[in-house]
């Protein structure tokens, strides 16, 4: 059921929304946040891909570190200096989410304790943990 659930995240129409250098990880842990921007860092899992997926993964990552309620000043912010930027919906957000976690899940497949932990994370994002 969880392998259907990753390929259903990673198939969703989000991940082919455009094109774009994304920088793969954009969450929490990487911004650096300053009263009027946010500056994200570290980018080793840049690439070229859906924007909607590092709106999707911020949101995520402040959700799971229990910091969901810093979304909408994030989310105003990153309006505010690109007033273009498409939207990103709950559902959208949800599959790119879920399709990310796969990701990281072939990436730490060889390491017991990070695998573990990941797939943690994705039953508690598919349990609705990251988008109620």
């Amino acid at each position: 059921a969880l392998r259907d659930a990753l390929a259903a995240g990673l198939s969703h129409p989000a991940w082919y929304a455009g094109a774009a250098l994304v920088h793969g990880d954009a969450g929490a842990h990487n911004l650096l946040w300053h009263p009027h921007s946010a500056t994200l860092l570290d980018w080793e899992w840049a690439g070229w891909g859906s924007p909607l997926i590092d709106l999707a993964w911020v949101g995520w990552t402040l959700r799971w570190r229990a910091a969901g309620e810093l979304w909408p000043h994030f989310a105003e912010r990153y309006r505010a200096g690109n007033p273009t930027a498409p939207h990103v919906s709950p559902a959208d957000a949800r599959a790119l989410a879920i399709g990310q976690i796969g990701c990281i899940l072939a990436r730490v497949a060889d390491q017991p304790a990070a695998f573990a932990e990941w797939l943690r994370r994705a039953e508690w994002t598919l349990d609705g943990g990251a988008f109620v």
